[in-house]
């Protein structure tokens, strides 16, 4: 800032006054003392401190919105890699299917008040997966729980770690005709190998076999007079419960350890185009 000496010199007060110089005979002496007189003793060049008051405000209204806009966006991306290393970890991934539903949501918000960014999944089951939930069935027998076969892992293999092949998922699955074996004196079990010999004879892949503890979908081989069968999918359960295995929850709270930082980042953007603007 630079000053300039706006001295101005004083002037012969018509009247008595109160003056720091003895009165004379005739009245008060001129006083050429220093004074404020309708005008100040000393003017300020005060461009500098307008630019910086308008810059100051530039960044109170504009400035801090677009730092805050900037931040939550940042952390809702950086919040997307965390979550799916979340999952990771938490889940048993057969494929890439889970990791690609994680999405999040940005905002254009210039409020800041209205600003809100999202992180989370597409897929209805994650929401189960995130806070516990139940499946229940939805036909006559049970909910369909696939198995290792159905997979092509192989019988006896715990957890299931690869996903269903397409030739026997539910949807592809043909049962064929339904048959209704029910003579008189035969117990379910005997109903159901009767089942499953008319399904080898019928040509048939797959057949709902209801054995007393463990109904299901089977995959049929063997010959016509020792057919044998391998369970694909269980119906044993009407309802299946999932417990809670939080993974969305875990990015976001990973994410937000992030948010000091990256609002200290973006708040030195915006001084930095302040030192800019006030140059």
């Amino acid at each position: 800032m630079r000053l300039t000496g706006l001295a101005h010199a004083g002037r012969c007060w018509p009247g008595p006054v109160r003056s720091i110089r003895p009165l004379g005979p005739n009245g008060p002496l001129c006083d050429h003392s220093f004074t404020w007189y309708n005008r100040p003793m000393f003017g300020v060049d005060d461009k500098e401190l307008v630019a910086m008051e308008k810059a100051l405000g530039q960044l109170n209204k504009v400035g801090i919105p677009i730092a805050t806009r900037r931040t939550l966006n940042d952390t809702a991306k950086e919040a997307r890699p965390l979550t799916q290393e979340a999952a990771r970890q938490n889940m048993i991934l057969r494929n890439k299917y889970t990791e690609r539903s994680i999405r999040f949501r940005t905002t254009k918000e210039r409020d800041i008040d209205r600003m809100e960014t999202a992180i989370g999944s597409t897929e209805d089951y994650m929401e189960r997966q995130e806070f516990g939930g139940t499946v229940r069935k939805r036909g006559k027998h049970g909910h369909p729980i696939p198995t290792t076969v159905a997979s092509n892992e192989g019988r006896g293999v715990r957890p299931r770690r690869r996903p269903v092949t397409k030739s026997k998922r539910m949807s592809n699955i043909n049962l064929g005709r339904k048959g209704r074996p029910n003579p008189k004196g035969m117990s379910p079990r005997q109903r159901a190998f009767v089942m499953l010999q008319m399904a080898k004879r019928a040509k048939q892949k797959f057949a709902f076999l209801n054995f007393p503890n463990s109904p299901g979908i089977f995959r049929i081989f063997g010959t016509k007079k020792k057919p044998k069968a391998e369970m694909v999918h269980s119906l044993k359960h009407k309802s299946v419960k999932t417990k809670r295995n939080p993974t969305i929850s875990v990015g976001h709270e990973r994410a937000s350890l992030l948010i000091p930082g990256l609002w200290a980042a973006n708040m030195a953007f915006q001084f930095k185009r302040l030192q800019q603007v006030v140059k």
